[in-house]
Order: structure tokens, then C-alpha cells, then sequence
């Protein structure tokens, strides 16, 4: 599930009373239960038709091949193969899954993340608490702030209409992976997330071209085959435009080799990767993608403090800001809404990482080089109740 805003304990596949990233569960998945289908991973080297030819009538279930990862996936109907496909050296079989955003939705004025991620000192609350006040400030440098960067956000659409992305939004039929037939966001997480990576008002790559991938719904889920469509479709254009490439993704849900090798092969591929940690309070490692190689981000609240609900580990890379936060929403092209996740840190350290690639001296950096710079360059040891094992680290953006 996404990991767009605190996840709620009511429902995995609606929105939910708590903000934050997608929420999933921890226990493995069965191949036999594939009421979606199946992803079915295949040993690199091996071509996927030995593998489908190997069991008689697999071919006729096979609902797409993809070429980003070796693999492939079945409809439901192939049921009653998969326990004889699993037993097939250099084979995975997991269930398609379902990925949904849980997000809990407050009025304010105060994209008080912004000022955070370009200071080293706490932004003062009024009372001590998350305020949602209009007056924090966002230091930036004009040659740093996105300009000749791709950012695409991996959600459930963006509205490209909303005037803070003064046409910088592309929405494009063909990014739609949903059936849909309109990369435009029927939800509004995919909207509030780009806001924050490259919106005029509310984002921090104030420069950068913006891309809707649609791989969620308007009810905030959709399977983890559509999210490898996704993924494959950001892949193929950064080959296709050759520009510095940012692929954040507000969503996550139960363990699955198939998306975190996805998400690696991306990586592979130069595409820079960002992902949220989740918002079950459980360690980060236990979800895809944020066990992935990816740019895992943990959230934090206006105070230092790291958020309640966010997940955490040693698959955790960095903090962001990511409760109370003043984005972009869906219902017309002036809306805005305030919510919370670690979806919404997420989308903070995408447009960090958009400003850096912006600077002709990090902009051939490879995804890992740009992951330690990130690393590197955040603030150390300035958030309290960090749980154990997790990189006290407060991402900052460049300096120049």
C-alpha cells in the first residue's frame, strides 16, 4: 500500500483517519490466495518463455511480460498452476497486491517544512506544538532549484492543472497504469506530494518539469503490477529525454521482491530514487519499497521529534519533515491541504535531491553517489526520540 499518510488501522485500502505513507502488513505473502493474480520473478539469465513454457497452459494466464525486471504476471485464472510454478528452480510467485494511501486531511496555511529543510535550527512553534501558521520562511539560491531536472511522482495522479505549477505539470494518457485512461489525480496525495517536491508555493524544487505516473486510484490503491508499469514507464523516459531523473514514490505496502527489484533496476538505470519509509511504527525493512536501494525517508514533526508513526531501521536513510504539511490538492487549480506521512517527507527529500541534480557540479552523480552526498550534507543528531538503529539524519538542501 502507499505510504502517503498515516496509516489507519480501519481500513487498508480507503483513506483513513490517520496521516502518513501507505500502511502494509508484515507477514509474507501467499502465492496461493492471488485474487489479483500473481507476479512471478525469474532468476536473471533465464529467458521468462522457459519458465511459462515449463507448465502446460501457464501461457494462456500470463497477463504481461515486463522488460525492466525478469518477470511477469499472471491473471487470476492461473490459480491452479502456481503451486507447481513455485516449485520451478529460479522461481518466485508472489500475490499482485493491492497498495492504497491512508491520510488524515486538517486545514492550515504552514508549509513549515520548507524552512526546515534549508536551516539547521528548529522552526519555532508558537506553543510548542504543530501549528499551522503562514509565516515561515524558504532560503533558496535561483541556480539550485530544479531547472533541466525530471521529477515524476509515482502516485495516484497530480492535478496539472493547479496554477502553483505555472505549466510545469505534464499529464500524459499514456502514464496512466489504472485503467483510467487520465494520468490526472482523482485523489489528491499525488497532487499534494508533487506541490511539495516543485510547486511555486509550496515545494522546494521550485524549477524542476513535473510528470504524473499514475498508478493509484481516486480511492488511493492500486496493484504492485501497475506500480512496475510505472516504474518501467519512468525508466523509459529518462533513457528517452536523457535529463537527471527523480522517481519519488509516497506509497509502499507488504514485502515483495518483485517491486523491490523494480525499484533497484531503476536505480540501475540512473533513475534517482525516493521512497517512504511507511506509518506503522515498524521497522522500514519489513516493506517494499522501502527495503529497496532507494532514498528511504523517516518523518519528523515541527518540534525535532521523530513522528509517532513513522516507520524505522536500518532501511531508513534520512528524516524529512512530515506532519502538518501545507501542499497542493485536486479539487480546483487554487486548492490546498495539510496532511501527514511519511508520504509527505518523502516528496521533501525528492526536491532536495532535484535542486543538487540541478547543479552542474552533482548532475552526472550517480543515484548512489547522490545518496551519500544526501546523506553527507544533512543535519546530524538534531532530532530527539529517534528510534534505535534508525540514521539521525535531517535532510538539508544545498548549500550553494
Amino acid at each position: 500500500m502507499l505510504f502517503l499518510a498515516l496509516a489507519s488501522a480501519a481500513s487498508a485500502l480507503s483513506l483513513g483517519s490517520v496521516t502518513g505513507a501507505v500502511t502494509g502488513a508484515t507477514t509474507q505473502s501467499n502465492p496461493v490466495d492471488g485474487s489479483l493474480g500473481y507476479l512471478v520473478t525469474v532468476a536473471d539469465g533465464t529467458p521468462l518463455e522457459t519458465v511459462i513454457n515449463q507448465i502446460a497452459g501457464l501461457s494462456d494466464s500470463v497477463s504481461q511480460r515486463f522488460t525492466l525486471i525478469n518477470a511477469f504476471a499472471l491473471k487470476p485464472s492461473a490459480s491452479p498452476l502456481v503451486a507447481a510454478l513455485s516449485l520451478v528452480p529460479g522461481v518466485t510467485v508472489e500475490r499482485d497486491e493491492i497498495f492504497s494511501i491512508n491520510a488524515q486531511v486538517t486545514q492550515t496555511n504552514a508549509p513549515w517544512g520548507l524552512q526546515r529543510v534549508s536551516t539547521k535550527s528548529k522552526v519555532q512553534a508558537t506553543s510548542g506544538g504543530n501549528e499551522k501558521l503562514p509565516a515561515y520562511k524558504y532560503t533558496y539560491n535561483t541556480d539550485s532549484i530544479g531547472s533541466g531536472v525530471d521529477a515524476y511522482i509515482v502516485d495516484t495522479g497530480v492535478n496539472c492543472d493547479h496554477v502553483s505549477f505555472g505549466g510545469r505539470a505534464v499529464c500524459r494518457p499514456e502514464a496512466d497504469f489504472t485503467g483510467s485512461g487520465s494520468s490526472y489525480d482523482g485523489n489528491g496525495h499525488g497532487t499534494h506530494c508533487t506541490g511539495t517536491i516543485g510547486s511555486s508555493s509550496y515545494g522546494v524544487a521550485k524549477a524542476a518539469s513535473l510528470f504524473a505516473v499514475r498508478v493509484l486510484g481516486s480511492d488511493g490503491s492500486g496493484s504492485s503490477s501497475q506500480i512496475i508499469s510505472g516504474i518501467q514507464y519512468v525508466v523509459a523516459q529518462k533513457k528517452l529525454r536523457k535529463r537527471p531523473t527523480v522517481m519519488s514514490m509516497s506509497l509502499g505496502g507488504i514485502k515483495q521482491v518483485a517491486l523491490d527489484n523494480a525499484v533497484n533496476a531503476a536505480i540501475r538505470n540512473g533513475v534517482h530514487a525516493v521512497v517512504a519509509a511507511g506509518n506503522d511504527a515498524a521497522p522500514a525493512c519489513l516493506y517494499s519499497p522501502a527495503g529497496s536501494n532507494a532514498i528511504t525517508v523517516g518523518a519528523t514533526n515541527i518540534t525535532d521529534t521523530f513522528a509517532y508513526f513513522s516507520n524505522f531501521g536500518m532501511c531508513v536513510d534520512v528524516l524529512a519533515p512530515g506532519f502538518n504539511v501545507l501542499s497542493a490538492w485536486n479539487g480546483s487549480p487554487v486548492d490546498t491541504k495539510v496532511i501527514s506521512g511519511t508520504s509527505m517527507a518523502t516528496p521533501h527529500t525528492a526536491g532536495v535531491v532535484a535542486r543538487y541534480l540541478s547543479l552542474p557540479q552533482y548532475a552526472a552523480y550517480t543515484p548512489n553517489q547522490i545518496k551519500q552526498l544526501i546523506q553527507q550534507t544533512a543535519q546530524k543528531n538534531a532530532i530527539t526520540s529517534v528510534p534505535l538503529l534508525t540514521p539521525n539524519l535531517m535532510v538539508q538542501t544545498p548549500s550553494t
